[in-house]
């Protein structure tokens, strides 16, 4: 018990600090992350000032860099959404049983962003040099890793090869995938 009362008579002389109540106020927010419902939304909006703090109020290239793609990624990943629809059994029906098995709004979705990023490289390394314009030379890559990095996402490509009914259609579908 000696203890215990020199612990809180020490704790009520020291005064409260700035790094104690910032300790608190991270706490609170690191609860509100880890929460299933409320942590998603609260991590993306910290994230998402911190992006904007750092490239409006400091001007951090790799800041501005970064915040243009977090608005490009959610175009990408919404025409994957919109795309996987034509995977949908419903779509497949309508379709050649020769073909019927094969999840074309993912190779769909994969062949439009390759198609989309490798014709945004082409027009960085022709045009590019010859601009002076900061903007354009961050939007360019922006669009191509945001827009077509959430477009052709790998994990549903990868689930799609599982979930094909044999190996032999996997094998298939993943070189179709490949050589397109």
């Amino acid at each position: 018990q000696a203890a215990l009362v020199f612990r809180d008579k020490s704790s009520a002389r020291r005064p409260k600090s700035k790094t104690h109540s910032f300790s608190r106020v991270l706490s609170k927010v690191m609860a509100g992350v880890s929460s299933v419902k409320t942590g998603p939304p609260v991590l993306i909006a910290a994230l998402t000032a911190g992006f904007l703090v750092g490239a409006i109020v400091y001007g951090i290239p790799y800041y501005e860099e970064i915040l243009l793609e977090t608005v490009a990624a959610p175009l990408g990943a919404l025409l994957r959404w919109k795309l996987s629809i034509i995977n949908a059994e419903s779509s497949r029906r309508a379709l050649p049983v020769a073909i019927a098995w094969i999840p074309l709004g993912t190779l769909a979705a994969n062949i439009f962003a390759s198609i989309v990023s490798a014709g945004l490289k082409a027009v960085q390394i022709r045009y590019l040099p010859d601009f002076d314009d900061p903007w354009t030379s961050k939007i360019l890559p922006a669009l191509e890793t945001g827009f077509c990095g959430s477009l052709s996402t790998v994990s549903t490509f990868i689930k799609e090869i599982f979930v094909l009914e044999t190996s032999a259609k996997s094998f298939q579908y993943s070189m179709l995938s490949l050589i397109m």
